[in-house]
């Protein structure tokens, strides 16, 4: 029978097989800060906004030259943003799976975490078991998700976003605990280091949510600030 442990190796394997440079999304691709994302985000039409500004402030700007940008119908700025976003690579398209693939082990390490819990206030429930297949499966989607937003962010140590950096080894770290809760949880003993675990795990997804979502929907996405 194939030890978890076996899996856990075999999975960073596999991994690290597949761990090439492939394209990531373009911005994480050219290592910006988190103002230089900003930017980026603010779309072309902001740009040429402030370009068309410049270009009548200069002297001898000719008034009567319209922006391109703003001269596009709303059919061809679609289709332009169509085009843009083709795949471009096998790569391209796995770092793009990365927002639809880290929901499975969230819920199913929170979940681990919930059943220890009530374990621990009723230990005739017996949901070992229950525990045990939720940590296994949870960690082995920690471990795609990983690999995959390590394609999203680009294969590098160091980023230029403070966000990114967070995201990335804290997400790596997540699924680097998961295994050393997943051999816990086969041995069927340390139940008080698997729960420690669990917690921490916990801990972790939230600051991964937040910083995830600092990422997609801006700065302050909370408005807690």
């Amino acid at each position: 029978m194939i030890k978890a442990s076996h899996l856990s190796i075999f999975a960073l394997l596999v991994a690290l097989v597949l761990a090439v440079p492939l394209s990531a999304h373009e911005g994480h691709q050219k290592n910006m800060s988190d103002e230089e994302m900003i930017m980026m985000e603010a779309g072309p039409t902001d740009v040429g906004d402030m370009d068309a500004a410049d270009h009548a402030a200069s002297p001898g700007a000719n008034p009567s030259v319209a922006d391109p940008a703003q001269a596009m119908t709303p059919a061809q700025v679609m289709q332009q943003r169509i085009e843009e976003n083709r795949l471009s690579s096998l790569g391209d398209l796995i770092s793009r799976l990365h927002p639809a693939v880290v929901h499975f082990p969230i819920a199913l390490l929170l979940l681990a975490g919930i059943a220890e819990v009530a374990m621990k206030w009723s230990p005739s429930v017996g949901l070992q078991t229950i525990v045990r297949l939720l940590v296994a499966f949870g960690t082995i989607g920690a471990i795609i998700a990983v690999l995959f937003g390590w394609f999203a962010g680009g294969w590098r140590l160091v980023d230029q976003s403070a966000n990114l950096a967070i995201h990335r080894w804290n997400g790596t770290a997540i699924a680097v605990l998961g295994i050393a809760a997943w051999t816990l949880a086969v041995r069927d003993g340390g139940r008080t280091r698997l729960r420690i675990f669990l917690a921490i795990i916990a801990a972790a997804i939230l600051v991964q949510g937040y910083y995830g979502g600092e990422m997609a929907r801006g700065p302050n996405h909370l408005g807690v600030m």
